[in-house]
């Protein structure tokens, strides 16, 4: 049996399917006394926006490249806007059948080590009873013996943050564990876009006697770039330059009417 996780994005999957929406209203005016008050009472405008989860069902693919992106091995990459909050959606496959979703907790991690992302929960704010595992302190316990990025944690070393044991720790640092339920999610940042190669593996011990692993892309849109800054820098210049010589020749002008003045004054 071949077992396998696809990730997607939280919002979900675009489609073909045709979505109908119907409004309708629950009052009844049958018995009402003033129908012309009852219905001024209750009518209005209504306005309803719609947000489309995916930008279009083609694939497309920004031009900035900011890592290494094999199009044709990993697929589309799952656009985000760069103010919208985003955590993966796990399934799990049997073949091409779909399981079921996955709850059980997962880490991700960059395959090219960017660390230009943040996560929005602290250990305190996710109910931990002492310091959770992260990818530091796991990278750190495991610097002298030379293993992969990819084994140092998993569900063969993993320890819930939420039973007590243990010193209590540094409580303030960002949550790294993620699950489908929980309000951990991932944040952007505002600055700059790119291009995100992801692993996401289950590191909950009682879920799977299988490795779970995946990998998905995340390309994220929208900041505004300035490609170039040497308009604005000469602008700015050309501004500061013209000013300095329109006070330099307001001062000399003013001297030399001053010493006019002066001059006129001493031959009186």
């Amino acid at each position: 049996m071949a077992f396998g996780m696809r990730p997607h994005a939280s919002s979900g999957r675009a489609s073909d399917t045709i979505l109908s929406i119907e409004f309708h209203h629950d009052r009844d005016y049958r018995n009402s006394e003033n129908y012309t008050a009852d219905l001024k009472a209750t009518s209005g405008v209504l306005t309803v926006e719609f947000q489309s989860n995916f930008i279009a069902y083609t694939c497309t693919f920004s031009s900035r490249r900011d890592v290494p992106y094999d199009k044709n091995k990993f697929g589309c990459p799952i656009r985000v806007y760069y103010k919208t909050p985003f955590k993966p959606d796990l399934e799990l496959y049997l073949g091409e059948k779909l399981l079921y979703n996955v709850f059980a907790n997962y880490i991700i991690w960059e395959e090219h080590e960017r660390t230009d992302f943040y996560y929005n929960t602290t250990m305190l704010q996710a109910g931990c009873q002492h310091e959770a595992q992260t990818w530091k302190s796991m990278l750190e316990q495991h610097k002298e013996k030379h293993v992969l990025h990819k084994d140092v944690w998993g569900p063969k070393n993993y320890r819930s943050c939420f039973e007590r044991h243990g010193s209590i720790g540094t409580m303030d640092q960002p949550y790294e564990i993620l699950n489908r339920t929980g309000p951990m999610h991932l944040i952007w940042p505002t600055d700059h876009t790119g291009v995100y190669l992801f692993n996401v593996k289950i590191v909950d011990p009682n879920y799977s006697f299988c490795e779970l692993t995946a990998r998905f892309a995340v390309e994220t849109y929208g900041v505004l770039i300035r490609d170039d800054n040497t308009v604005v820098v000469s602008l700015v210049c050309s501004f500061i330059i013209i000013l300095l010589c329109s006070f330099g020749y307001s001062y000399f002008k003013y001297m030399k009417i001053f010493g006019e003045m002066l001059y006129y004054k001493k031959i009186d």
